[in-house]
């Protein structure tokens, strides 16, 4: 072995033996502590843990502490039917928006859970479409008379 060898061996077990001498406990005097050292907690005992309740754990997600629900004793007021919107005809179908293809401006209906595509001169469900521009769709029902469905 090199002298150089020697020396990084001796710096290894050195080292080591700093490493052991640092994980061996340090044996506990007799002698009560000084004034003014820091006591140690006593270690928590191993008895049975009680169960959590998923209710009582705070939830961080949310600032405030809910409230409990405070029971309404007086009934609200009805809405008064003139301010209510009339509900669109059951034979209308729901118009959900509007479609461009190939330079033509279509109107998206849903009729039974499906989407048709319709522009002018095409039926979708119960109705023709005579109109579609960004404003709204003019269609006409099966019994002759028109309406203006608007783009949600």
């Amino acid at each position: 072995m090199t002298g150089r060898e020697r020396l990084l061996l001796g710096a290894l077990v050195a080292a080591a033996a700093a490493l052991v001498a640092l994980q061996r406990p340090k044996p506990r005097s007799a002698a009560s502590p000084a004034p003014g050292a820091v006591r140690a907690r006593p270690a928590p005992s191993a008895g049975p843990v009680a169960p959590v309740d998923p209710e009582a754990i705070r939830d961080v997600f949310r600032f405030a502490e809910r409230s409990p629900p405070v029971p309404r004793t007086t009934p609200r007021p009805a809405a008064p039917a003139a301010a209510a919107t009339p509900a669109p005809a059951s034979d209308l179908p729901k118009l959900v928006g509007l479609v461009r293809r190939q330079g033509r401006l279509l109107a998206a209906f849903s009729v039974d859970g499906e989407v048709v595509l319709a522009g002018p001169g095409d039926a979708a469900g119960a109705v023709s479409v005579l109109d579609v521009s960004e404003d709204g769709v003019r269609v006409r029902r099966k019994d002759g008379s028109e309406e203006r469905l608007r783009v949600p």
